[in-house]
């Protein structure tokens, strides 16, 4: 699961979208090509909790005060 202390590693948009689409090209790649639909099932689950935890829910923590 992604912790809040680890939000401030997808900060940058491109991180959030790199992460989401590996997750979604291995569940598509599990799924149709090495016939393994078990894990294609449980990669696309994590594919579409990093959907909602990095674009949905997502927001970017506060810069601190100087």
């Amino acid at each position: 699961m992604i912790r809040d202390q680890d939000l401030e590693f997808f900060r940058p948009v491109w991180r959030r979208y790199a992460v989401t689409t590996v997750c979604l090209l291995w569940a598509l790649f599990e799924w149709l090509i090495a016939g393994s639909p078990f894990w294609g099932m449980l990669t696309g689950a994590m594919a579409i909790y990093c959907y909602y935890r990095l674009f949905y829910t997502f927001e970017l923590p506060e810069e601190p005060e100087q």
